[in-house]
């Protein structure tokens, strides 16, 4: 995922009916960097090894949004089209 795309922040996590739920957190995301790479041209091509750290560009309603989620069950990123 480069930087200055967009992505979709989902949760899934264990209801209390014991199955997987998945929900949109924050929608239409900015990424900032990816490992501290800012610039879309900074961004190796090729095979990921592994990003470890997704800086996006959120409010602060929606960063305590994710904060929570990621405290109640899985992260994850969607890569969505620039509509």
């Amino acid at each position: 995922v480069p930087p200055t795309s967009r992505v979709d922040v989902l949760c899934t996590y264990a209801a209390k009916d014991k199955r997987k739920h998945t929900a949109t957190v924050v929608p239409f995301a900015k990424v900032h960097s990816v490992d501290g790479i800012t610039d879309r041209d900074g961004v190796p091509r090729g095979p990921s090894k592994g990003t470890r750290n997704i800086s996006l560009v959120v409010s602060e309603k929606d960063a305590k949004r994710v904060e929570l989620a990621r405290n109640i069950g899985a992260l994850s990123l969607i890569l969505v089209g620039d509509d």
